[in-house]
């Protein structure tokens, strides 16, 4: 798998559904569905969360055009039927492009439950 880098998502919680829909293509691993909402992200670490954060493998050449929706679309097909998987949905990738952050998470921290006292 070395043609493959390892890179950081984060996504609102709004689209969250949506952009596990569109993991299922992308993401090489059998939970695709389950790429987004485990590492959840708030402006000061503490609940409610506002954001995802995922880390996963891609292929370069795909990181590029993660924010341009039509040309996403396309590779997200072409790559959808090259590895015997459902298309994806335009709308759900269209919603995917237009709130996706690549790489580390700006101005949001990770919410770490708490552990009960002793």
């Amino acid at each position: 798998m070395s043609d493959y880098v390892d890179v950081i998502l984060v996504i609102p919680l709004q689209v969250v559904e949506q952009a596990n829909r569109v993991a299922t293509v992308f993401d090489p691993d059998t939970g695709g569905e389950h790429t987004f909402g485990g590492c959840l992200l708030s402006p000061d670490g503490a609940a409610p969360a506002t954001h995802s954060m995922a880390s996963t493998i891609m292929k370069p050449e795909y990181m590029a055009i993660l924010s341009d929706p039509e040309q996403a679309f396309a590779a997200l097909a072409q790559l959808a039927q090259e590895y015997g998987r459902a298309a994806p949905i335009e709308a759900d990738v269209q919603d995917f492009c237009n709130n996706v952050s690549i790489g580390e998470p700006e101005g949001l921290l990770r919410i770490v439950e708490k552990e009960p006292a002793a």
